[in-house]
């Protein structure tokens, strides 16, 4: 009796057969093999897909995401493809003949996945830089994570499952929010069709998008930019038929992202948990387009203006006066040693870019004191970035930049202004002065973001208090 496995081009075992005569038959002879012990035989054949000869021995793979590049390479896809990696991968304590496969084994490349809607699969810019656009191979990593810092899953193990999962499923499709080819939101939608699997959970709806998971990996961006992002993937989803889009369920102590969605895409209850735990959502996907507000405009007093009082001068900045000033901010940063220097450049760029910011710079003496960012929070609200540091200003020269910047505000539109901080700088002795000075009140602990806190000010009251102290 005679074993052997029968190579590819590459190979890697593409199949075994046992003859029982002395000799190999002339047809199996003439193809690709190597010969093997019935100890081998019997290793290989709870799966060859995973086994590779290196030109002296057979080698197996035995890392899951290997196996998964492999199977792809022979076009398994979704649950079948999950469930054989589970069958191939040996178990922790197995005694094995053959021996791990190097890293640099050529495993070939994922055969293309038939999509349930291949038109889902698309990249459309929003704006110069910021793309709406199916997610890519080498960022399944990033949504690995997000499922670990959710705490829903168990480890690390049934994140990448899921991740990686979804990405080799036709009834899935992964977007993302990319600015510079940086990620900032990514989500999941699960499509049912006729005689597909279908979802113990959502059923076999045609008409209805599922949305299985929603993560902002940059947690920065105000609500109204994340609305406007979405409008591209709700135009795809229409030019498909889908006509309505439920939520997977959402825990009970995230009431705050249940509201938005009633709020702004006119989302309602769907199905509660038996339990009162979690609650999924569903809204009308002709609604929620109708409801979604484009980017706002850049609020500004226009070229040319100015704000002065003694030594202090406050400007608006352009882009030319911007890119000048960012400068300035980092040379100022690395005399302090301040290690925030690493993500300057970009947190101002994206309040730039991408929320179409406002930007003031107080100059005294010629000489940047500071710079304050501010974009729409909603209606007549904005938030505020300041430069690191500005909240040591001795407090005249506090009381006059602030003066300066809220009526430069009052004059665009807005009626109130909030500040995020650390819970430490609000409780510190400096900053409880100037709140006292200018009426900063306490207004919500942020979500997601320990001893992070969000402090409000009336403008109005601003600048009443910031003249009568002058």
């Amino acid at each position: 009796m005679i074993a052997v496995a029968f190579l590819d081009s590459d190979n890697w075992v593409d199949g075994i057969c046992w003859v029982h005569m002395d000799e190999l038959p002339s047809d199996i002879e003439q193809k690709k093999h190597i010969r093997l012990t019935p100890e081998e035989f019997r290793e290989m054949n709870r799966g060859t897909e995973i086994f590779w000869f290196d030109g002296n021995r057979f080698v197996q793979l035995m890392d899951k995401k290997k196996i998964w590049h492999r199977l792809r390479s022979l076009g398994l896809s979704g649950r079948r493809l999950m469930d054989r990696i589970e069958e191939l991968t040996p178990t922790p304590g197995s005694s094995l003949l053959f021996p791990a496969a190097p890293d640099n084994i050529p495993i070939g490349m994922p055969q293309p996945l038939r999509k349930i809607y291949p038109s889902m699969d698309f990249s459309y810019e929003i704006q110069p830089g910021l793309l709406v656009r199916s997610v890519k191979f080498e960022e399944l990593d990033r949504l690995e994570q997000a499922l670990l810092d959710t705490g829903f899953y168990p480890d690390r193990e049934a994140c990448w499952k899921r991740a990686w999962g979804w990405f080799s499923d036709p009834h899935v499709q992964l977007l993302s929010v990319v600015w510079n080819d940086e990620p900032l939101m990514m989500e999941v939608y699960y499509f049912s069709a006729q005689g597909n699997y279908g979802d113990p959970y959502y059923g076999f709806d045609t008409n209805t998008a599922f949305s299985r998971f929603t993560v902002h990996l940059d947690k920065e961006r105000p609500h109204w930019f994340w609305r406007a992002c979405s409008l591209p993937v709700f135009n795809a989803l229409k030019r498909n038929g889908i006509r309505r889009i439920t939520t997977t369920p959402i825990r009970e102590d995230r009431g705050d992202w249940k509201e938005i969605l009633k709020k702004y895409y006119g989302a309602k209850t769907y199905k509660i948990a038996p339990d009162g735990s979690k609650e999924s959502l569903e809204y009308d996907l002709e609604t929620a387009i109708n409801k979604v507000e484009d980017f706002p405009q850049r609020k500004t007093m226009g070229p040319g203006w100015e704000w002065q009082d003694e030594d202090i001068r406050i400007i608006e900045a352009d882009a030319l006066k911007l890119e000048d000033a960012i400068q300035d901010v980092k040379n100022v940063m690395v005399r302090e040693n301040d290690p925030r220097i690493a993500t300057i450049d970009r947190d101002i760029r994206a309040w730039w870019e991408l929320d179409k910011a406002s930007v003031l710079l107080a100059l005294k003496d010629g000489n940047l004191v500071d710079m304050r960012l501010f974009r729409l929070k909603e209606g007549r609200t904005n938030r505020v970035w300041t430069i690191p540091g500005s909240w040591k200003l001795e407090i005249d020269l506090a009381r006059r930049i602030a003066l300066g910047a809220a009526e430069w505000q009052r004059n665009v539109g807005y009626e109130k202004s909030l500040v995020i901080m650390p819970q430490k700088l609000y409780d510190h002795p400096k900053m409880k002065e100037k709140n006292e000075l200018f009426g900063g009140n306490f207004k919500r602990k942020l979500i997601g973001r320990k001893d992070v806190i969000e402090v409000e000010y009336d403008l109005q009251t601003v600048i009443e208090r910031a003249k009568k102290e002058k």
